[in-house]
């Protein structure tokens, strides 16, 4: 809620108007998010990409669920994981 913001603070939206400064560094702000989780992988990926499915666009119950798949660049094919 903008009104509620600190004076000077301005919410940054891609897209939305406004071009960050080069010199400005954006923060995260965990506290915004309902759901937010960190993966890493031992090997490059250099694709992924989120499956759709039938459950709907709209979710506000928990469990959530998300099918994603992705692609790893290991020193050989044998060494590829996710």
């Amino acid at each position: 809620n903008e009104e509620n913001e600190e004076p000077g603070l301005q919410v940054w939206r891609p897209g939305a108007g406004g071009e960050a400064e080069e010199d400005v560094e954006l923060e995260c702000d965990p506290s915004t998010y309902d759901c937010l989780h960190n993966f890493s992988l031992e090997w490059p990926c250099l694709s992924f990409d989120v499956l759709p499915d039938s459950l709907g666009s709209s979710r506000d119950q928990w469990p959530h669920s998300l099918f994603m798949v992705a692609g790893t660049q290991a020193a050989s094919a044998k060494q590829n994981s996710v």
